[in-house]
């Protein structure tokens, strides 16, 4: 097999592929928790993808993305047989598996794909796992047996009801934070600027943020988070210079690496304005005596 050659593709969901990719130098060091770059060709876009799975003994890891865009729609196209042009990785902190002894994994659409790894890491080092699950429909669920084999108990959720529980995977994981047993870790898919948020809302800690959404964790998002940060609630504004540095520390790296002349913010991140600024000032101290030329980092509209 050639390097990078695709070796099983296959669409799981509406817009949603995996791919298979033999990769044995990546896949001897890679861990979970960590992704890749890859470029479909050589003047192709660099697309950061979560490491969904790995076999070290073929030298294969599986990536799993939805077609959104011209880049992904293009790595889409690509068939079985072909090569990609490039891949580098493994990139990232690898997430902490062992010691814990009960964990929740929370994931919804294709964020399932990316806690599956971690998950499975933590039960082979003895945790007992909880998996929630969800989709706006059943046909949009993904890795379903995947999430079984290595769960003790999963709990499916489908916004419609069509498959399992009608709910969002924050309503039963709610229930099981208010448990008295409750656990040890929650590997959650999604901005962890909302992560941040959930822990602060159920430690009691943001006031402002517990009004806006009237205590609901499910009810977090980047709006109201920029809300309380406005009005002053001074732990999320720490909260949100936190993920600004890991943020700001990533992308950097990137800054290092590849020298773009813009980099854009999208999705929940880009309604909040504080958050950006200060990814910015981060970027501007950790770059600043490398000769990168002036980087142009801006919210998508």
């Amino acid at each position: 097999m050639k390097p990078y050659e695709i070796i099983h593709k296959e669409q799981i969901a509406e817009r949603v592929k995996v791919f298979i990719v033999y990769a044995p130098l990546i896949t001897k060091h890679c861990r979970p928790g960590q992704f890749l770059i890859v470029m479909v060709h050589e003047k192709g876009e660099r697309i950061p993808l979560t490491i969904a799975d790995f076999d070290r003994e073929r030298g294969t890891v599986e990536i799993v993305f939805q077609e959104v865009g011209k880049s992904t729609v293009r790595l889409g196209a690509m068939e079985a047989g072909e090569s990609l042009h490039a891949i580098v990785g493994p990139l990232g902190h690898a997430s902490e598996i062992a010691g814990w002894k009960r964990v929740v994994a929370v994931g919804g659409g294709i964020g399932v794909a990316p806690v599956f790894p971690i998950a499975r890491g933590c039960k082979q080092n003895g945790a007992r796992v909880t998996s929630i699950i969800g989709a706006r429909t059943r046909e949009l669920l993904i890795y379903e047996e995947k999430m079984r084999a290595i769960s003790d108990e999963v709990l499916v959720c489908t916004d419609d009801g069509s498959y399992g529980r009608q709910a969002r995977v924050t309503e039963p994981l709610r229930e099981l934070v208010e448990e008295e047993e409750g656990f040890d870790l929650c590997v959650a898919s999604g901005p962890a600027i909302i992560a941040e948020g959930v822990r602060l809302l159920k430690s009691g800690m943001a006031p402002r943020l517990h009004e806006l959404v009237d205590g609901d964790a499910g009810r977090v998002s980047p709006k109201e988070i920029g809300t309380a940060a406005r009005d002053g609630d001074e732990a999320v504004i720490a909260s949100i210079e936190r993920v600004a540095g890991y943020l700001g520390i990533g992308v950097a790296n990137i800054v290092t690496m590849l020298h773009p002349e813009l980099i854009v913010f999208g999705g929940g991140v880009a309604q909040m304005e504080l958050l950006i600024d200060q990814v910015k000032e981060v970027v501007r101290r950790r770059v600043r005596m490398i000769p990168t030329g002036d980087i142009r980092i801006e919210r998508s509209l």
